[in-house]
């Protein structure tokens, strides 16, 4: 009769796990290696890395192909580069493969699809949706080791947005990388970034703006209530026109959560006589020019002008 008791515990673990588990887990569960191998023997478990398994029902995904190569790396490791900033959210662009770091004590077997760098500099682990990740300034580090400039820098302006990093820890991580490959090339874009313009949109809105010649708006605009409190924060205002612009991200702004967000923050806006203007990814991208024309004539109209 199948130990189903014991079964159901190693079921469990694996849920955790997003569908994977290790040698340990099963022995954990009551289960001994004769059962393992049985198991192994008829097709049931799969295995993915040295004493990491999978259930031969359970669909493969990246999500956990990623947990178990944290399994086969132990508890030091944790997702980096590609991986670690698809996890938090920075737009990179898809890798079938598994980007790993663990430490330099370390000496796994290369594996298919998965990307192992052996570091001796420490790093702060981060827990992001079930998985460990490393720090997001240094997923921004990484990134630059395993990708161009133009991904680097939309990853690095993503991040600031988001406010999951600063320019100044960002500094700090490429500093304690050394001369790695691809440091050059962030300190070059850290020497040059912005921090008033905290999106890679912002960043067109505000070539766009010089381009057309027009003047007046304040990047990253603080609103204040009527008692004196920072209740928004505008991508783009003129306070005399009491006029917000805001630029809506492809990701960030997606989510139930965030559009809650976005919405409480106008609420706020409008509750000290502002008006708020939302500007997606496709009209920066595909209508710039037509876009800031159009929150131009508006903000013409409030302060009883002509439009430029």
């Amino acid at each position: 009769m199948p130990p189903l008791a014991e079964l159901a515990h190693l079921a469990r673990i694996a849920r955790r796990q997003l569908g994977v588990f290790t040698t340990a887990d099963v022995m954990s569960s009551g289960l001994d290696r004769a059962f393992l191998s049985t198991m192994v023997g008829c097709g049931e478990w799969v295995r993915l890395h040295p004493a990491v398994w999978r259930a031969a029902s359970t669909p493969v995904s990246l999500e956990l192909r990623e947990s178990a190569a944290l399994l086969w790396l132990g508890e030091e490791a944790a997702l980096s580069h590609l991986s670690a900033a698809r996890r938090y959210g920075l737009g990179v662009p898809r890798s079938s493969a598994v980007w790993v770091t663990a430490p330099l004590s370390a000496k796994p077997r290369p594996q298919p699809n998965v990307i192992v760098t052996r570091s001796g500099v420490p790093f702060t682990p981060i827990n992001v949706n079930g998985l460990v990740c490393v720090d997001s300034a240094r997923a921004i580090a990484d990134l630059a080791h395993c990708s161009d400039y133009a991904v680097t820098k939309s990853a690095l302006l993503t991040a600031v947005q988001r406010r999951l990093v600063t320019r100044e820890r960002v500094a700090e991580a490429c500093r304690g990388l050394g001369n790695r490959p691809g440091n050059g090339g962030l300190r070059r874009l850290l020497g040059h970034f912005d921090p008033a313009l905290e999106s890679w949109l912002e960043d067109r809105w505000a070539a766009g703006l010089a381009r057309l010649g027009i003047a007046g708006w304040v990047p990253q605009l603080v609103i204040a209530g009527r008692d004196g409190r920072p209740v928004a924060r505008a991508d783009f205002g003129d306070k005399e026109a009491r006029l917000a612009v805001q630029l809506d991200g492809f990701a960030y702004h997606s989510t139930v959560v965030q559009l809650r967000h976005d919405k409480a923050t106008d609420r706020a806006a409008a509750s000290v006589g502002y008006q708020t203007l939302r500007f997606d990814a496709d009209d920066v991208t595909s209508r710039l020019d037509a876009s800031i024309r159009e929150a131009e004539a508006i903000r013409a109209a409030r302060l009883g002008r002509p439009a430029a």
